[in-house]
């Protein structure tokens, strides 16, 4: 008997020492990766000079017609709207995980009629109630975790939003790169018109030569291609454009804009901190977190679960005896993971494993996001040098063009110059037309890789 005594003292303490040592265990470490990163003072592009407070893209591109295709896409567009459905259920989980931390209630009610030895009627009703004590606070982790998916939801839909509003931004921009490219060609070919028509009257007067006429009817005829098929790039434009809106791609939509000088500028700050609003960032953080609270929920797992339950019953042969003399119980109980203890220490260390992981791919994330910072502002300040020298070009080549075609007429130059020069003139012209509308662009890419939201794409006057 004393034996047995001793026994059952050794087990009790046995488990009172695990249960310390597993209470003193109870909480992980948080991380402390943000300790790893290096990050610069500033910015080392050029472009530091252009700093200002807050800018607005706007300034450079405003268009109501582009504010009024961007609320459309916030309205109709297909992605963004399949993104939001994902936000709703999110929410579903939240509240869902947060039902975990209430008790449990089952209601039970049954009804039967046999005929054995008489007929007889029998009713039955019960009312069992469990409840998990959360000692180890694995339930809040869990909660935890559901409150940060829905934080992901909610910062992935901001996300779509900056990148469709970002694509119907450039969709935008190449349909208005695309007519105002056709408003050139347009003028090219007038231009050329006008010069055949001097030209045949000069031949017409023995003043200019056969091949002069055929080689300027044969640059008539190419600008008049080159206009058709430009069309086609403005109708393939509009149905991009329209595709992204949310409706049937239509070749109807027109711009409202002309590229003018556009004003380079790059917010203020350090490049830690401006980068934190990026959503990819902000995702990538919410990942170490909720891997950081599934380690602790698998840790806690290998603790031992405390459970209260009460029930209250009862069977009678009329409804209205019931519960009169019904049977109740009150218990507690405590289960402890024995032959699944391994698997459990496996998933923790999985777990871990999964957390190192994650904290990898925030360093890398933002890493990342300081490469295509640094990219895009190289890539700014070079198409802003040149531009400079581009308006010098196409101020040269007009005067060029202007002089070729004076010469031509005095007989000073053959019209193999004039063609010469009017190329030139046109190559500076698309040129220059490709620089505006490349740094609008990269001033688009500039925002979103600083974490400026889609607002600032278009000016705060865009409804959500």
């Amino acid at each position: 008997m004393v034996k047995n005594n001793g026994i059952k003292i050794f087990k009790l303490s046995c488990i009172s020492s695990s249960l310390l040592f597993l209470l003193s265990c109870s909480s992980t470490p948080t991380t402390d990766i943000q300790s790893e990163l290096v990050s610069p003072t500033q910015w080392q592009s050029v472009l530091t000079k252009y700093q200002d407070t807050s800018p607005l893209l706007s300034d450079n591109i405003q268009s109501d017609k582009l504010k009024a295709l961007i609320n459309d896409a916030l309205v109709n567009n297909l992605e963004l709207r399949s993104q939001a459905l994902n936000l709703q259920k999110a929410e579903i989980n939240l509240k869902r995980a947060g039902m975990a931390l209430w008790p449990d209630l089952d209601f039970k009610v049954d009804a039967s009629r046999g005929n054995r030895n008489g007929i007889s009627n029998s009713f039955s009703l019960g009312l069992t109630t469990s409840y998990n004590l959360d000692i180890w606070g694995k339930l809040s982790d869990a909660e935890k975790a559901a409150q940060l998916g829905y934080q992901k939801a909610e910062i992935a839909f901001l996300q779509t939003k900056n990148n469709i509003v970002s694509q119907v931004a450039n969709a935008w921009f190449d349909l208005v790169a695309a007519e105002n490219f056709y408003k050139l060609y347009e003028q090219r070919t007038l231009n050329v018109k006008n010069n055949l028509d001097i030209i045949e009257q000069g031949y017409q007067a023995g003043l200019n030569k056969a091949l002069d006429v055929y080689l300027t009817r044969s640059d008539y005829e190419k600008e008049q291609s080159r206009l058709i098929s430009q069309q086609q790039q403005i109708e393939n434009a509009s149905r991009k454009l329209s595709l992204l809106i949310g409706g049937y791609p239509d070749k109807s939509i027109t711009s409202d804009f002309l590229f003018k000088q556009v004003k380079v500028s790059v917010p203020k700050g350090v490049p830690a901190e401006v980068i934190k609003a990026r959503p990819d960032i902000q995702l990538s953080w919410l990942d170490v977190l909720i891997d950081d609270a599934e380690l602790a929920i698998a840790h806690k797992n290998r603790f031992p679960k405390f459970e209260i339950r009460a029930s209250i019953s009862d069977e009678e042969s009329k409804v209205s005896n019931l519960l009169k003399d019904g049977l109740w119980s009150l218990a507690a109980g405590i289960t402890l993971p024995i032959l699944d203890s391994r698997n459990l220490k496996s998933a923790e260390e999985t777990a871990q494993l999964e957390f190192q992981q994650s904290e990898l791919a925030y360093l890398k994330t933002t890493y990342e996001a300081f490469h295509e910072v640094e990219t895009t502002l190289t890539q700014i300040d070079v198409l802003d040098r040149q531009k400079k020298h581009a308006v010098s070009q196409k101020e040269n080549a007009v005067i060029a063009e202007k002089l070729a075609f004076e010469q031509y007429l005095n007989g000073l130059v053959t019209y193999a110059t004039v063609l010469t020069a009017q190329n030139r003139t046109l190559d500076a012209e698309i040129q220059l037309l490709e620089l505006n509308k490349n740094l609008v662009v990269n001033q688009i890419s500039l925002h979103l890789a600083l974490g400026k939201n889609w607002q600032s794409i278009a000016g705060t006057e865009i409804n959500e």
